[in-house]
């Protein structure tokens, strides 16, 4: 029996595009097996009704700040019943070619995501975009498993989500972006200046100015068919999603148990057996890269120690132990820990305590430090 085709999601998030979205959503039922619309609550058209005509899925959202998208690019997870997500913006559009390599890019075994290159779409008649840095290739991770554990947006406007495991650049295809020939010179400025409120990357800002000296390069557009139509009622949520902007991932931990000795001499080294779960909602990756590298995330399992009264001894201690696989949400971890006894002798308090390298311990995002205690004798 051949194997069944992975399914896939098409996520678009969108506001006031009453002119724009029957012609997007008739483009995606070429190669989606399921549209879902998330129409931003403030849009003052026929948006939300246009996406209740022709999508799948709808349901609306709320931002915290105008300009401050990054909570909605978690949402797909509570709505797409799709193996695969795909997700876009409801100025962009797939090449054709996307069509014929959906399914063996789906297929791939050990990939958790794709990045794929965006083109800013800079004339439409004829159809070009502009072949020059920053605005291509302009890597974009949108396409990635439905598996929650695997992804976390950072708050901030314009930045890029953070995807666990291995992940592949697709060069076949990419994203038409039709920003710059939709949207006018003052609309653009106003966007700017959401997103630099809502904690955008200034970096960002030479995206929305494109000389017309630069090099241009033709353009392929998908054909719509002329009736977006679907299989089957649609799914409504008619209630509003009220977002939240998380500064720090879902990280947490608890400790399962730990064979750490009751006492230790002065300066004795042990090694230590912590059993931590994963009670977080993200999973753990294991990355042996060496700190002070900047890859995300690094998770470490290291302890703050001090004194029984409180005095710092090592707050944040290394080298510290690396995570030595995969952990799935509700799954357990053993770790061999390097253990060397402080070598003043007294009463001490081990906080175990994970840690994602330079970004934050577990501790910063809620989870509970549980202490072990030993006594350091001469």
């Amino acid at each position: 029996m051949a194997a069944l085709r992975p399914r896939l999601s098409v996520h678009i998030v969108t506001r006031n595009s009453e002119k724009r979205l029957p012609r997007l959503i008739a483009e995606v039922r070429s190669f989606a097996d399921e549209v879902i619309v998330a129409a931003d609550a403030s849009s003052e058209d026929a948006t939300f009704e246009i996406a209740l005509a022709l999508a799948d899925v709808v349901y609306r959202f709320a931002l915290p700040q105008p300009g401050l998208l990054a909570p909605t690019r978690m949402l797909p997870f509570d709505y797409a019943r799709g193996d695969w997500i795909l997700s876009l913006d409801d100025d962009e559009s797939m090449e054709p070619a996307f069509d014929d390599i959906a399914a063996e890019l789906m297929s791939a075994p050990c990939v958790t995501h794709y990045y794929l290159a965006r083109k800013w779409i800079v004339s439409e008649d004829p159809l070009e975009y502009v072949r020059a840095h920053p605005w291509y290739p302009d890597w974009l991770p949108r396409l990635f498993r439905n598996d929650r554990s695997l992804l976390w947006k950072p708050p901030s406007a314009h930045t890029l989500e953070r995807i666990l495991g291995p992940a592949a650049y697709e060069t076949r295809c990419a994203i038409l972006h039709f920003e710059p020939v939709w949207c006018s010179p003052e609309a653009r400025a106003a966007k700017v200046a959401r997103y630099h409120a809502a904690g955008g990357e200034v970096n960002t800002d030479p995206f929305y100015r494109i000389a017309d000296d630069l090099p241009r390069r033709p353009a392929t557009r998908r054909v719509a068919s002329a009736e977006p139509m679907r299989a089957a009622a649609p799914v409504v949520h008619r209630s509003v999603r009220k977002l939240i902007a998380n500064e720090l991932p879902p990280w947490s931990a608890k400790l399962v148990g730990t064979d750490m000795p009751a006492t230790v001499r002065s300066g004795e080294r042990v090694v230590v057996e912590v059993v931590l779960r994963n009670t977080g909602m993200l999973a753990w990756a294991p990355t042996y890269t060496q700190w002070p590298a900047t890859q995300w995330p690094m998770l470490r399992l290291s302890y703050h120690l001090s004194t029984a009264d409180g005095r710092a001894v090592d707050r944040d201690h290394a080298p510290r132990t690396l995570l030595p696989h995969w952990v799935k949400p509700g799954a357990d971890v053993s770790f061999l820990v390097d253990f060397i006894a402080p070598d003043e002798p007294g009463e001490y308090v081990i906080g175990w305590d994970m840690v994602s390298e330079n970004h934050c311990w577990f501790s910063d995002c809620g989870n509970q430090i549980v202490e072990s205690r030993v006594r350091v004798t001469c």
